[in-house]
């Protein structure tokens, strides 16, 4: 489930900051009571409304990883996973699974489709 924007989080704290009650405010912006005592004491405690990154371990190729797995796919546009896998081991000396590539290879758009 995504977060809801900082926008409707922003005026959601303006809501209690002139006056109105929680399970009103909750009731008018069509959130629980609960989202808006929690984005209320978040911006008390630290002073920011902006929504904190989801749990759970950090993916081994990210964002700033996606232009040298471009590169790579250029250089072996017929490399199959596992070759895949195996030069980006001998170019970062970091293991990814093969169901990992297939999922990255496929957020960039590549194919699977062989040339003849």
């Amino acid at each position: 489930m995504r977060p809801y924007s900082l926008d409707l989080r922003q005026r959601v704290v303006e809501a209690l900051e002139a006056g109105e009650q929680t399970i009103d405010v909750a009731r008018r912006f069509c959130v629980s009571d609960s989202s808006v005592r929690r984005y209320r004491r978040q911006l008390r405690e630290r002073g920011t409304l902006e929504p904190r990154t989801p749990p759970g371990p950090t993916p081994r190729l990210g964002p700033e990883s996606y232009e040298a797995l471009r590169a790579q796919v250029r250089a072996h546009p017929d490399a199959t996973l596992r070759e895949h896998c195996r030069h980006w081991h001998a170019r970062t000396e970091q293991w990814v699974s093969l169901q990992t590539m297939s999922r990255k290879l496929r957020e960039l758009g590549w194919t699977v489709k062989k040339s003849a």
